[in-house]
């Protein structure tokens, strides 16, 4: 048998009657024939693969396959080929193949690509490319000589009946459910979309949006509906949930599945149990600052400095509002103060597969328009730089992400048809006060004084008063429910019910401002606070109320 293609070390030989040996060791009825050998760029590091098949001893070859270099000694034979058959007595079979490769390899100058095996973008030569997981936007990067596509295990599933038009208002009218969160959560997965634009520029998103609000308002389900962008035609996933530990969650942000996605983090409610609550706010600091340290080229972990930041944006959904001054400046809370649960969003559940359509075409005319949109976004961001909005540094470069998140998609809008310039003009003066509200509201966080907090007197006795002389109180459930409007609180089970909102507002109009997670404390601290089986607020049918012993009010 002659094979041009052979090389083989001088102490190995293959023929039909011996098959391949290597000295006096029989190793197998075939012998790898090298095709090509890949070197490639990825976004993390460099790497090689060899394209090669088998000859086997009856002349016929198997198909060629692409094989990782660093994984020569460890490939199933038999996986490529089921008619590859291996010694089981040679131990070192493996090595001795790997080895007549790596010779095979030094005849080949490498054929240079870049491989692409993650979502998101990905910059070749100065053009913008896409993995959508399954596939690539523009299509024809797939057939492109100097691209290996390897598909990640993920797909951004979409509806084809569904026109650009049509996903797009669907879009909009599910965030109208609660427009000044829905904005906000959307303009997030923008900002992650097309964060490799806003680094480029100097200026890389790096807020965390914290959704904040009642137990039972609808948070996650709301979240979850406008924030998942692949495998959609399964079902929503899970959220990645905050009692885990901070290196689990690390490991989420990290994965490169996630590249230029956001990620949504739950279940950060109050506790009886001061470790848990503590665990919680420590694990929600860490995120915050592995996010907001965008600028860092790296993080030091004790003495040791650590990987760089995940390339993702993390949505944070919770009951309460955490972190003051310097964690407070690299996150924006958002607070969702009526329920959006009911019929309206099971329809948009039913028909989940607009949300990854709307994001799809998002997605096609923003790798259409990258190199003006880059542009755009420097000229912006130049001027924008001679401004000061008298607010931390951070919030100013928070507001200037989704500022411009929201001009990009209104200028999206515009191209394709969907809205004039003029209702794009008055559309974006609105939300830039809306932003510009939720900016200084955090702000006023970032330099909140400790001090001045502590002259607050003790929410706990405001509370005594306001069930002595500021509530309108129903004696009763069914006095209640017959006309809730009229009752400020109701007495059920020993326990004054209170919904959070009618406390928070009666607190204010007494001028103290206080969070949930303050009340909730200073509640356990006095043994006056009933909690559910989950630690949360005590719940009478569908709603929650803080129930409070009537004996500790007395």
């Amino acid at each position: 048998m002659e094979h041009t293609n052979i090389k083989l070390p001088p102490y190995a030989k293959f023929s039909p009657e011996t098959g391949l040996r290597w000295k006096k060791l029989f190793i197998g009825n075939f012998v790898p024939i090298v095709s090509t050998v890949i070197e490639l760029q990825s976004d993390t590091q460099g790497k090689q693969d060899v394209e090669l098949f088998v000859l086997f001893t009856d002349g016929s070859c198997s198909e060629p396959r692409t094989i990782s270099v660093s994984k020569l000694k460890d490939v199933d034979w038999f996986a490529l080929d089921n008619r590859c058959q291996i010694d089981p007595d040679c131990p070192k079979a493996g090595v001795y193949l790997a080895s007549i490769v790596q010779l095979a390899m030094q005849d080949y100058e490498p054929l240079r690509k870049t491989s692409i095996d993650q979502p998101g973008v990905h910059e070749l030569d100065g053009r913008a490319v896409f993995c959508k997981g399954d596939r690539l936007y523009p299509e024809s990067a797939e057939n492109d000589t100097e691209i290996h596509f390897v598909p990640p295990p993920i797909s951004l599933d979409i509806d084809t009946n569904l026109s650009e038009q049509t996903a797009t208002k669907a879009m909009l009218s599910a965030v109208r459910l609660h427009y000044n969160v829905g904005i906000m959560l959307i303009l997030q997965v923008l900002l992650s979309i097309m964060r490799s634009v806003f680094t480029s520029i100097g200026i890389p998103p790096s807020c965390v949006l914290f959704l904040v609000g009642d137990s039972g308002l609808g948070k996650t389900q709301f979240a979850s509906l406008l924030v998942q962008i692949y495998n959609r035609a399964k079902g929503l996933a899970p959220t990645t949930q905050l009692t885990s530990s901070f290196p689990a969650l690390k490991d989420i942000l990290s994965d490169p599945l996630n590249t230029d996605q956001t990620v949504l983090v739950d279940d950060m409610f109050p506790s009886d149990i001061t470790e848990i609550r503590r665990k919680f706010e420590a694990v929600f600091t860490k995120l915050v600052r592995l996010i907001g340290n965008q600028n860092s080229p790296a993080m030091m972990s004790g003495k040791t400095v650590t990987e760089k930041p995940p390339k993702c944006g993390v949505i944070i959904i919770g009951e309460y509002p955490s972190g003051l001054r310097s964690d407070a400046a690299r996150c924006l809370i958002v607070e969702l103060t009526s329920s959006v649960l009911g019929e309206r969003l099971h329809w948009f559940q039913q028909r989940q597969l607009f949300v990854p359509t709307f994001y799809s075409f998002y997605i096609n005319w923003f790798i259409d328009n990258y190199d003006s949109i880059k542009n755009l976004l420097a000229k912006w961001l130049e001027n924008f730089r001679k401004s000061n909005l008298g607010v931390n540094a951070h919030l100013q470069d928070t507001y200037f992400c989704f500022a411009s998140a929201h001009k990009l998609f209104l200028q999206y809008c515009v191209a394709k048809g969907f809205t004039s310039i003029n209702n794009a003009w008055i559309e974006q003066r609105n939300f830039e006060d809306l932003l510009m509200h939720l900016v200084q509201k955090q702000n006023e966080r970032v330099y909140q004084d400790i001090q001045t907090q502590a002259k607050k007197p003790d929410v706990f006795e405001l509370i005594k008063d306001l069930y002595r002389n500021g509530f309108e109180i129903a004696k009763s459930k069914k006095k209640y429910d017959a006309n809730p409007s009229s009752y400020d609180a109701l007495i059920h089970n020993e326990m004054l019910c209170v919904p959070s909102e009618t406390l928070m507002t009666a607190l204010r109009s007494k001028g103290y401002t206080y969070t949930a997670n303050e009340i909730r404390t200073s509640l356990l601290d006095n043994e006056a606070l009933k909690l559910d089986s989950e630690s949360k607020n005590y719940k009478i049918g569908s709603k929650r109320f803080y129930g409070i012993y009537l004996s500790k009010l007395k």
